[in-house]
């Protein structure tokens, strides 16, 4: 039994229904998030690179690096840390552009919301009233909004006493 859009979002409240409310915005948001994580795991990487030729300095000043033995450990050493390092850079990257889309989304969801009841309030003293979702930023947008719209209607009500 499929179910219909009103009855998912009378069950699960939350339920989106864009992942993208203002696609140019959010991901540009995203392409920021995607290069400020592209320069820290760049920085990562290059620290790791100064670790291992710090680490090979100090081999050649204790005069291992004839060692096979050790040559060979350093080797498996890089290597295994370049595996994790790339895992966990994958990971923090996927991680950093979730959160863009996320973010982004609690930012573009309000402004959405306000340019929709602007453009409702327009010669419409009736408009409803704008409630933002729980972890969306600038909630104060929607209290101010309210009391321009509840300003709005007590102007237009006045107006149409006088013109009674």
């Amino acid at each position: 039994m499929e179910m219909t859009r009103d009855k998912q979002k009378k069950i699960y409240p939350g339920l989106r229904e864009k992942i993208l409310i203002n696609p140019r915005f959010q991901l540009r948001m995203v392409l920021y998030a995607a290069i400020l994580a592209t320069i820290c795991v760049g920085f990562l990487y290059l620290a790791d690179l100064f670790f291992f030729y710090k680490f090979e300095m100090a081999a050649k000043t204790l005069g291992l690096e004839k060692n096979y033995d050790f040559s060979v450990f350093v080797a498996q050493q890089r290597d295994l840390r370049m595996r994790v390092f790339s895992a966990v850079a994958f990971v923090d990257f996927s991680l950093i552009l979730v959160a863009g889309i996320f973010i982004s989304h609690r930012i573009a969801g309000p402004v959405f919301r306000i340019c929709k009841a602007l453009s409702q309030l327009g010669g419409n003293p009736g408009a409803t009233a704008i409630v933002f979702r729980k972890k969306d930023f600038f909630p104060e947008l929607s209290e101010s909004f309210n009391k321009h719209r509840d300003n709005y209607q007590e102007l237009a009500n006045k107006g149409q006493k006088r013109a009674a």
